[in-house]
């Protein structure tokens, strides 16, 4: 399986420089909208953001844009109030016009409240390796020292999103070609973390297993002997890029999704005997 990032795909200098230009017009949307004194920090993370190596590390339209703000008890009070969202989402959209005149593509932001994160009970910080500070406060570093319970949650995950599988073929029945993307983006957040989770309940330490960019974790799958999760895991993104690169390639949002019932179905089977 190639994963040279060769000139078939569009240079990766641009494609990052579009994704910085959204991340930015996002945080200049949300500073606008809610004022700096409510603004506590903005935050850049996920697979936009960490080293790129090859093709699986991003995918146009496939990969959100991960961000996360972290507002004043009172703004984030307003957060998912409609006209705010609406004023976010015009600004978002009016910033980066100026910044990128002919995009290549326009990145899929994805914006969480860290003020609502922090309220899971089982949610963790990331590694502050991997988080780039936009605006405002530096993050706190992750909690990983209860290993165990980490690794029982990832455990869960992995069971819990191979059952989406059953689901499937009836949100894709009736997709013609254009609308397969929706089917793909909602598998996507539950495929995306799949490399991380099995690492981590095999063993490797959770902080390490989720500071990794996809084409490391594809590496360490391979090392472990858990070729059969890596190659469907690795396909589904390759994939992807072939349906971004032509649109009108059905065949190949059909392998990716192909790839992502694969890679969500071995996954779930590793989890439950280990």
């Amino acid at each position: 399986m190639n994963l040279e990032w060769t000139d078939h795909y569009p240079d990766a200098d641009v494609l990052r420089s579009e994704i910085r230009a959204m991340v930015q017009s996002m945080a200049s949307a949300v500073r606008d909208i809610f004022g700096d004194d409510h603004v506590r920090a903005v935050w850049f993370k996920g697979s936009g953001q960490k080293h790129w190596d090859s093709p699986l590390d991003y995918v146009p339209t496939l990969s959100d844009v991960d961000i996360h703000v972290w507002l004043s008890e009172a703004a984030a009070a307003d957060f998912h109030d409609l006209n705010r969202a609406l004023s976010v989402q015009a600004g978002m959209e009016a910033h980066f016009a100026k910044r990128v005149t002919r995009p290549i593509h326009t990145p899929r932001p994805q914006l969480n409240l860290i003020n609502d994160l922090i309220t899971l009970e089982d949610y963790v910080d990331s590694p502050v390796a991997i988080v780039e500070t936009v605006y405002g406060e530096a993050p706190q570093p992750g909690d990983y020292a209860d290993v165990a319970g980490i690794r029982s949650q990832d455990r869960a995950a992995l069971v819990s999103n191979a059952a989406e599988v059953a689901n499937v073929s009836r949100r894709l029945i009736d997709r013609p070609g254009p609308y397969l993307w929706d089917l793909l983006r909602s598998l996507s957040w539950r495929v995306s973390p799949i490399g991380s989770r099995v690492l981590s309940v095999s063993g490797m330490a959770p902080e390490e297993a989720w500071s990794m960019n996809r084409t490391r974790i594809a590496a360490a799958l391979h090392e472990r002997g858990l070729e059969q999760i890596a190659e469907p895991w690795q396909q589904f993104y390759l994939s992807g890029w072939e349906l971004f690169l032509n649109p009108d390639d059905g065949d190949a949002g059909r392998d990716a999704i192909r790839a992502a019932i694969d890679a969500l179905q071995l996954s779930g089977e590793f989890a439950q005997v280990r």
